[in-house]
Parts: C-alpha cells; sequence; structure tokens
C-alpha cells in the first residue's frame, strides 16, 4: 500500500470555503515579484526556509488577479510536497497537496493560476505548465503556518477532495485585497524517506486595479478547435474605447500581440480568429482594451486548448447554399451565426439533434465571411465559414 493510500484512509475532513465574486472594471496594473532564494525540502519536516518570504510594496489599488511560480523543483517522492500562499492580511490558500503519487519531479517549473486548463494529477507527476490550486487531502502544517480548515484563520483548500466540495480559488481567496505587505510560502514535506529542493526560488504576479477601464466586460471566453483558436467577448458600455489587442501566451505569463480590432461603435460583440500551430498545447489569451488617450489596460486572462480531432464535423465550410453540421456525441441545442463585426444574424434555441443542415439561402445573407457558433450541453464550438 503506498503512502497516498495510507494518508488518505487515516484523515478526516471537515472544509468551508466560500466564493467570492469580485466584478471590477478598472486599470489593471500588473508586477512580478521574486524570490530567488533556493529552498530545501526536507524529508517529512517543514522547508529549510519556512515560511519563504516575499514582500510586495508599491501597488495601489486591490488585487484582481494573483498567480504562484514554483521554480526548478525536484523531490524523489511527488507527493510528500504540500505548499500553502499566505497574504499580509492572513488569507491563505492550500496551493497543492498530495497531487501525484510515488512519481520524481525533476527540475519542473510550474505556475498555479485559475487561468490553469487542470488540476494536477492523482497519479502522476507534472511537467512545466500552468495548473489551478490543486489538494487531494488536508495536512497539519508546523506553526506558523495557518491550521486546517474549518473556521476564521484557517487555509482555503481547493479541491478537489472533501465530502463538502472544496472549490476555494486564488480569485475568491485572494480578490479585492490590498496586496502591500509581506506574503508567506509554506512548504512541508509530509512523507519520510525522501526530501527535494525548489532550486529557483519562487515568484508572485499580481494584478491591481485602480483606474476606470474604458470598457465594462460582460465575459470573455475562448475556445480552440482543428488548430483554429476563437477569442470571444462582449461588453455592456464604453467610454473613450480606441482599439483592442489581442495578447497570445504560452505560459500564461509572457504574452505577444497577434491582432488588433477596431470596434465600430454599434456592436458590443467580437470574435478575433487565429491559427495555432500546435494542437494539444495549452494556449493563454487576453485583451489590451487602450483608450484615445492611449491608456492601456487588460481582461481577464483565459485559455483553451486545440484539439487534432474534432468530435464536432461542419461541411463544407465554404458553400453557395447549406452546411452541414454533425455532432459525434452530445446533441446540438443551440445555433446562431455571426458576422465579422460581430452582429448575430441567426439563432435557432430549440434543437436537439445530432445533425442540422442549415440553408443559407433562407436567411438571406451576402456573400461573404461568417462564425457559427454551435452551443452543445458541454462545449460550445465556433466555426469560421463562407458563403460564395
Amino acid at each position: 500500500m503506498t503512502k497516498k493510500i495510507l494518508k488518505k484512509i487515516t484523515k478526516a475532513f471537515i472544509l468551508s470555503s466560500m466564493i467570492l465574486g469580485v466584478t471590477s472594471q478598472l486599470l489593471n496594473a500588473q508586477t512580478v515579484f521574486n524570490n530567488t532564494a533556493s529552498v530545501t525540502i526536507n524529508d517529512f519536516a517543514p522547508a529549510s526556509i519556512y515560511p519563504s518570504p516575499i514582500t510586495v510594496s508599491g501597488m495601489s489599488g486591490t488585487i484582481t488577479n494573483l498567480t504562484v511560480t514554483l521554480k526548478n523543483v525536484t523531490h524523489d517522492y511527488a507527493s510528500d510536497i504540500s505548499v500553502i500562499l499566505q497574504a499580509p492580511t492572513g488569507q491563505s490558500l492550500c496551493l497543492q497537496s498530495l497531487c501525484a503519487d510515488g512519481d520524481l519531479l525533476s527540475n519542473v517549473t510550474y505556475t498555479f493560476s485559475d487561468a490553469g486548463l487542470a488540476q494536477l494529477n492523482d497519479v502522476t507527476s507534472w511537467t512545466n505548465g500552468v495548473y489551478k490550486p490543486t489538494a487531494y487531502s488536508w495536512e497539519m502544517f508546523t506553526a506558523p503556518a495557518p491550521p486546517t480548515p474549518p473556521g476564521v484563520g484557517t487555509y482555503n483548500t481547493p479541491g478537489p477532495f472533501g465530502t463538502f466540495g472544496t472549490n476555494a480559488t486564488m480569485a475568491s481567496t485572494f480578490n479585492g485585497l490590498t496586496p502591500n505587505g509581506q506574503w508567506k510560502l509554506f512548504i512541508q514535506d509530509f512523507g519520510s524517506g525522501d526530501a527535494g529542493v525548489m532550486a529557483g526560488g519562487w515568484s508572485l504576479t499580481v494584478t491591481t486595479s485602480n483606474i476606470a477601464l474604458p470598457v465594462k466586460f460582460n465575459n470573455i471566453n475562448a475556445n480552440c478547435i482543428n488548430n483554429q483558436a476563437n477569442i470571444m467577448w462582449s461588453y455592456s458600455t464604453e467610454n473613450n474605447l480606441d482599439y483592442f489587442e489581442i495578447m497570445q501566451s504560452k505560459d500564461g505569463q509572457n504574452f505577444e500581440t497577434i491582432g488588433n480590432l477596431k470596434p465600430n461603435g454599434i456592436n458590443k460583440t467580437h470574435i478575433f480568429s487565429t491559427n495555432i500551430k500546435n494542437n494539444n498545447e495549452q494556449n493563454f489569451f487576453k485583451l489590451k482594451v487602450v483608450d484615445l488617450d492611449k491608456k492601456e489596460s487588460f481582461s481577464d486572462i483565459v485559455t483553451t486548448k486545440c484539439i487534432e480531432k474534432s468530435s464536432i464535423s461542419v461541411y463544407p465550410t465554404i458553400s453557395s447554399n447549406s452546411i452541414n453540421i454533425v455532432s459525434l456525441d452530445d446533441e446540438i441545442i443551440a445555433l446562431e451565426l455571426i458576422d465579422n463585426i460581430g452582429n448575430s444574424i441567426y439563432k435557432n434555441k430549440n434543437l436537439a439533434t445530432n445533425s442540422y443542415q442549415l440553408n443559407l439561402n433562407d436567411l438571406f445573407i451576402a456573400n461573404g465571411n461568417y462564425h457559427l457558433k454551435i452551443m452543445r450541453k458541454e462545449n460550445t464550438d465556433v466555426f469560421r465559414i463562407t458563403k460564395n
């Protein structure tokens, strides 16, 4: 029986968490703070620097996004590592606990972010990348770390472990807080026989908001299918808006501009499509909002992953009369056709079928390019089609 199983069957669990919805249409300021000191992960004990601190200073406003990167982590038994992040004001979140099994971590650098596509695996170790905070258990950390939940002053847990559903996130724990002060990272090994090191230290990326944005976003999301990513967003109000820059990243931290879109002043729903070179890789996107005074702000980060083959087929994508749509799994429940400036020109919300033929002639639309949005129970996909 592995150490992991022994830990699971000997633990009791009561967790209480609350999701706090924080909506802020403010200009974002983002700063990366680093502690490059190497931290030894001692066998069955707190780490050599406990806690490892980072002092945040000079930031105004309140937190709207937070990520944590652990650098060059090596350990002989990955599931022994547990980590807590604590804010200067005392709020804290377990970033990882009892992840993987007996696998080796070798010089891995990874980031905890709500924008990660998935949590760390329960069985196998992980590679460089961006992951959601993950806890398959809770641990009784050595003081001065915060105690186990529930109760005031205890640390939050992100799940998936727990009878009552442990769903705390970076946002629900830290958004809305004032960032300045000393942040603490508690790392402790909870299994005997193995040790490790965080050779590169760690970093904290803090985004705050304190100036009114030129737009108020309703939503932003992304999906990717057959080498094409679609970034979709809508907003309810705008003030002094000039244009949007669409930015892409492979690691959720280093972004580059891949295109821009100038709104027409009427429609407030937009779609930007871009080709992705490599399938099965995580891609991150955000919008840079530029106003007429050339001030810049940023949307939330969204993420998507392309897949080699789709479970939905649209053919032909260039047609003078009709488009066939076939879903190989979930039923199609709704369709929407959107023109290139974001106008919705056709909707059908009363479908319950795996196949559908869209007659373009019945829509009396002009020749040109359109986006076909297909909604199913579990997925929403967007395809680019052309009427000729």
